[in-house]
């Protein structure tokens, strides 16, 4: 099992790569999406009945010519199909060349699948309930993967939707006070007070929570999950709920997170209010801009204080670029590429990773198993010894010898056990 993990026959069952460690502590490990050798064709999931449009439009690949359009047909299915021979040798040559460009907008449907296919691969009904694939804009999915800073914060194209400069300045100054104080300007009693006021005051004014009215239900029913056995599934999922939001609102959410954690850890941070701890106070403020509902009767406080409480402690995983996610579309765009440059006579399956797991059987049947294959491979061992008429008389009773020393390390697996008696073994 070292081997096959090693070499990535099976892998971690979260897709992890990079410590390929076995070990018997109850982990698992699934097959990847393809062979190391070729892709392992798959049936359609039944999950996705409800997703709105063609589902067949995920696998269509774009060409112009009408006659290639029946090339593309067998792409639109998850199901392997026979390809019909006629017509092959004109259409490989008109359409060759067009089949292997993958437009911007197959792009964002792989991305939208593979981001509506995860909640159902994490095993969260509560998602699948309330995640709609009409929620899902593979635009915003695209642009938070790939504009980001090195520190993975959302790069804005358009400055107009950023933070305006001065509330920059001022979550700047919190964030690494005392060293980033305007030593320029002389400074007062309660001067960090009024900088907070000031930020806090701008994020309660904005018309919508960071978190959108739209996902309000998606980030509530993950709630359920903020349990210290569930924590790595709840981080895995807000991961991908965040990558779902708007650029601007991710941005000015990261940022946010980050200033509120570097103020909660910071020793040197003055009391912020008299009666409330800072990271009390942090959390009490910004609770109502980061999640609410539209209807304000429905706010439930306790819901958002909760999840913020969550997300500052884990903001620096939960809103970083998800690897494993950009692994596993460009793993399908190479599959699907390759799938256009088989020969024509070939079956053609352009899937999405699937993932299916090794049955457990309990440790009698290991052992059982164990003692079994190995007595019948030293059955098959000297048959094939004492039939093999390349061997002289010599060499045979050499490999015998070893056979021999072989039952007295292995009692278990013995000559009798395979019904071979000792006395009739030299003969």
């Amino acid at each position: 099992l070292r081997k096959f993990l090693k070499n990535h026959v099976i892998e971690d069952i979260k897709g992890r790569w990079g410590a390929e460690n076995l070990e018997d502590n109850g982990a698992l490990y699934r097959f990847p999406p393809t062979s190391p050798v070729k892709p392992l064709p798959s049936p359609p999931r039944e999950n996705l009945e409800n997703f709105s449009g063609d589902k067949g439009k995920l696998f269509k690949l774009p060409s112009s010519s009408k006659r290639g359009l029946k090339k593309q047909e067998l792409l639109q299915s998850v199901e392997n199909l026979a390809r019909p021979k006629a017509d092959v040798a004109e259409e490989k040559k008109e359409g060759t060349q067009q089949r292997r460009e993958i437009t911007q907008e197959y792009f964002g449907t792989v991305w939208k699948e593979l981001v509506f296919l995860h909640p159902f691969i994490l095993g969260l009904p509560s998602l699948e309930e309330v995640l709609q694939p009409a929620q899902i804009i593979p635009e915003f999915v695209m642009y938070n993967m790939s504009n980001t800073s090195k520190h993975g914060v959302v790069v804005l194209q358009d400055k107009a939707e950023d933070l305006p400069h001065w509330v920059l300045s001022a979550m700047k100054c919190l964030a690494y006070w005392p060293r980033n104080k305007d030593m320029s300007q002389d400074t007062y009693s309660g001067f960090e007070r009024d900088v907070f006021r000031t930020v806090a005051d701008y994020f309660l004014s904005l018309p919508e929570p960071l978190l959108t009215f739209e996902y309000y239900e998606l980030f509530v029913n993950i709630l359920d999950l903020l349990q210290p056995h569930l924590e790595r599934v709840a981080v895995e999922a807000l991961q991908i709920c965040c990558v779902l939001l708007p650029p601007p609102r991710r941005r000015k959410l990261q940022l946010l997170l980050r200033m509120m954690h570097r103020i909660s850890g910071n020793v040197d941070m003055p009391r912020l209010h008299d009666a409330m701890g800072t990271r009390s106070l942090l959390i009490q403020t910004f609770s109502r801009c980061v999640l609410r509902c539209a209807q304000e009767e429905d706010l439930d406080e306790l819901l958002s204080t909760r999840l913020l409480a969550f997300l500052m402690d884990h903001q620096q995983e939960i809103l970083q670029v998800p690897a494993y996610l950009q692994a596993a579309v460009q793993d399908h765009l190479e599959f699907v590429r390759k799938a256009q440059c088989k020969q024509e006579k070939e079956e053609i399956c352009a899937i999405l990773p699937t993932y299916s797991y090794c049955k457990q059987i309990t440790p009698q049947e290991f052992e059982e198993q164990k003692v079994s294959t190995s007595q019948a491979a030293v059955a098959e061992l000297l048959e094939n010894i004492i039939k093999d008429k390349n061997l002289s008389v010599k060499e045979k009773k050499k490999k015998l010898k070893q056979v021999s020393l072989f039952h007295l390390l292995v009692p278990e697996v013995g000559l009798n056990s395979i019904g071979i008696k000792s006395n009739d073994f030299w003969l």
